[in-house]
């Protein structure tokens, strides 16, 4: 299920994503592993001036619960980190079967056909069911990127972002469906 009332999709300014899923898998073959994945997050945008500043908050978890025996194969499991969650931290760096994650970002314009952000982010990953969650075994980042686009698609993000423990990240993402 998903409720978007986001002013614009492609670069909103004010409004509310919640989504909220479920899936059912199962292996192929002579793998019997099989398991739900549970999702649910909600974005939050606030407008804080005439559409060109905006906060946004995030909130997600993930969980997934394996049915039987057989294990679930590691590719599979809930991953933190990478350009779009987490980027203080490289792709995969958590991966369990459950997560947790939030995070806080202003953006602003800074040319015409670009804008400039700031972020921070707290998240972590546990067992199946959230066993063994504590903030403990959470971590923080902060970062800084800029995004060039039109005034309906996306061409190139470039960011950087300092995770506690594991230093700094750069990621760098261009759209090649135009």
């Amino acid at each position: 299920m998903r409720f978007d009332s986001r002013d614009n999709w492609f670069n909103p300014s004010s409004g509310a994503l919640v989504e909220l899923g479920a899936q059912w898998t199962h292996g192929l073959g002579a793998d019997d592993s099989q398991y739900f994945r549970l999702h649910a997050a909600m974005s939050a945008l606030l407008d804080l001036w005439r559409r060109s500043r905006v906060l946004v908050v995030r909130i997600e978890a993930d969980d997934l619960v394996p049915l039987g025996y057989t294990p679930v194969p590691f590719s599979e499991l809930v991953v933190l980190g990478g350009p779009d969650t987490f980027r203080g931290f490289r792709y995969g760096r958590f991966r369990n079967f459950s997560s947790l994650f939030s995070g806080l970002e202003y953006r602003w314009p800074v040319w015409m056909w670009m804008d400039a952000t700031l972020f921070g982010e707290y998240g972590g990953v546990f067992g199946p069911g959230f066993e063994g969650f504590s903030f403990e075994r959470m971590r923080p980042d902060v970062g800084a990127g800029v995004r060039l686009r039109s005034s309906d698609t996306f061409f190139a993000r470039a960011q950087v972002a300092y995770g506690w423990g594991d230093g700094l990240q750069a990621f760098f993402s261009v759209n090649v469906g135009f």
